[in-house]
This record gives C-alpha cells, structure tokens and sequence, in this order.
C-alpha cells in the first residue's frame, strides 16, 4: 500500500501555502506598484521640464540671432548701412521671457580671451549667463550659448549690455572709421 502512495504521487507537483497574514503579502505588493508609480511620474516630470526649457533656451537663440545678424534690422546690418558720422538708435527686445542673464559683449583684437566665433577679431556676441567682469568665463559662456557677429571696426571699448529689460535702446554711431555702440 505505501508503494502505491509513493507511485501515484509521483510526478505530481505539491503547492505549498504559508500559514502567514496574506495582508501582509498584499500591503508589499501595492507598495511596490507605489514606488514604481512615483518613479515613473518623477521621470517624466523631469523629461517634460528639460524639453520645455530646452525649448526656451532654443527660441532665445534665435531671437539673440535676429537681434544681432539676421533680419533687417540686426546690429550687423545697421552698421554695414552706416556712413562716416552718422548715428543710429536701435530699441532692442528682450531675448527671452525667461530669466535676465542675456549680455550684449563686445571683445576686441586685444582681448586676451575671445570666443572661438571671432577668431582673434574685433565682434559683438549676445550671450546667456554672463559674469559681469571676468572675461575667460564670459568667452566660455559666449562659446556655449551665444551667437557672435565680426564686425570690423569695432571701437576697442568694453561693452557689457544687460538685454533683461523688456526694452533696451542702443545708440550705433561710426566716428573716425570706428563703430562705437552705447546704451541710451
């Protein structure tokens, strides 16, 4: 008789169940779930605000790219029109509706640093997040998030324009075969 026991069982697979608090069993599980839950939320927050500033940051530059080279009444173009001893005020918007920190620079032939769009040459450069004195970190920031502009010419004066305001009228004057720019 035990033999028969042990041939009919056999091959048959046993599920063994625990005595213990099946609440228990539940209460991790759910938290589980919880846990993934957050994680998955916190990421996709974290994707959604990176791709909106991004977006930012890229409508920015584009504006700063307007504001200094590309459309009819950029910088370049007002002073490629000027004449010996004319004068020209230019109101310029600000590049972005989020955050203050964009600098019309200048840097010169003389400049120890300059960003690598100059190449060692006289240029204007709208940049972000500018320090307001140290020049290395200004061509630094200008080489990451700038748009620079050559121009020849250009009045070895330091210009350092803040471009937070809503408005920010310049004053582009050529005298003595130089281009020389001042904030009104």
């Amino acid at each position: 008789m035990e033999n028969k026991k042990n041939k009919s069982n056999s091959g048959k697979i046993f599920i063994i169940r625990f005595k213990g608090n099946k609440k228990g069993m539940l209460l991790a599980e759910e938290t589980l779930k919880t846990v993934i839950a957050v994680i998955v939320i916190v990421f996709l927050v974290y994707f959604l605000v990176n791709l909106y500033f991004g977006k930012l940051k890229d409508d920015a530059v584009k504006s700063s790219e307007q504001i200094l080279i590309s459309s009819d009444q950029s910088i370049k173009n007002i002073i490629g029109s000027l004449k010996e001893g004319e004068s020209k005020n230019l109101i310029l918007q600000r590049v972005s509706t989020f955050g203050d920190n964009w600098h019309l620079l200048s840097f010169t032939e003389i400049d120890e640093e300059n960003p690598n769009a100059c190449a060692g040459k006289n240029c204007l450069c709208i940049c972000d997040d500018v320090p307001s004195e140290i020049l290395k970190t200004q061509a630094n920031e200008c080489n990451k998030d700038g748009i620079c502009a050559v121009v020849q010419n250009l009045k070895n004066e330091k210009i350092n324009l803040e471009l937070g305001e809503i408005l920010t009228e310049i004053s582009i004057s050529k005298q003595n075969k130089e281009v020389l720019i001042t904030k009104k």
